[in-house]
């Protein structure tokens, strides 16, 4: 028999807080529908934090815009999720508003 160990880290890679300015990564997504997409994403700050991020997140087939209230702190990320409408999440690009 044999045993299988998972291990669950933050998605954020260290080394990207090289940089000072602020970075998406998507995380996971999971199909909801035909061309309907949840997508869960981290946001992250470089070395300013952010205070009520403005979020765009835009597919080749829709633009939709996450206003939060959450604060991302220096050198840290917070998660997010959203419905986005795409032929596929790799079409997904994620951007934070200054």
């Amino acid at each position: 028999m044999s045993l299988a160990v998972v291990a669950i880290t933050p998605a954020y890679n260290n080394l990207a807080f090289a940089e000072d300015k602020a970075f998406t990564e998507i995380l996971y997504s999971i199909k909801l529908g035909e061309e309907t997409y949840l997508i869960h994403f981290n946001a992250c700050a470089g070395d300013k934090s952010i205070f009520s991020p403005n979020i765009i997140m835009e597919s080749e087939l829709d633009t939709v815009q996450i206003n939060s209230s959450k604060i991302i702190h220096a050198n840290s990320c917070q998660d997010y999720e959203s419905i986005i409408t795409t032929k596929s999440p790799q079409f997904v690009k994620i951007t934070i508003v200054d």
